[in-house]
């Protein structure tokens, strides 16, 4: 699920924040993007991190934070040097990337689990936010105003839930029962 307001945020983020705030955010237009990036990448992570944690593998976990620690420490500033607000948001991601990789790879290897299968689950949510983003995007860009910015989240949302109909049947059986249980509580 967070694919999609992340991927929302990745790509029409920026002209989200014009409408909302006009042009006085846009030079952390980059920036964002990357965040987003980030807030999907330790999603992922954090999703592998519990099932390094429910097979008796913290210690492999620590180490994935230990090390992204002390690559975010080394790659900050000269990245801040090199581009300010984007190479610090660049040092974040290029670390939590390494650290997503290892700790994914970590959780496959231990459970036997399918790296293939995991990564095109992955890269199927990926598409679906960033489609969504992009044609959320184009609505905004089309309408303007706040007016605008409702129908591109709306364009987006439509766009994210017929994507992962499409690709992922099982995926959307698994929230239909997940939504229909939370709707019986």
């Amino acid at each position: 699920l967070t694919a999609l307001p992340l991927g929302y945020l990745a790509v029409a983020g920026p002209d989200a924040l014009v409408v909302l705030f006009g042009d006085k955010w846009s030079a952390l237009d980059q920036a964002l993007r990357l965040l987003a990036l980030h807030g999907w990448l330790r999603a992922t992570e954090t999703a592998s991190t519990t099932v390094l944690l429910a097979i008796g593998q913290a210690r492999t976990t620590l180490n994935v934070q230990v090390v992204q620690f002390v690559l975010a420490a080394c790659l900050l500033v000269p990245l801040v040097s090199w581009d300010g607000p984007l190479g610090a948001a660049l040092a974040i991601v290029l670390a939590v990337t390494a650290g997503t990789t290892y700790s994914l790879s970590q959780s496959t290897r231990r459970t036997g689990a399918s790296r293939p299968a995991l990564l095109a689950r992955l890269l199927e949510t990926a598409f679906a936010g960033a489609l969504g983003g992009e044609l959320g995007r184009l609505a905004l860009r089309h309408t303007g105003g706040y007016g605008g910015l409702l129908l591109s989240l709306v364009v987006a949302v439509l766009t994210w839930a017929a994507c992962l109909a499409v690709l992922r049947q099982s995926t959307v059986r698994l929230a239909l029962q997940v939504f229909g249980r939370s709707a019986h509580a």
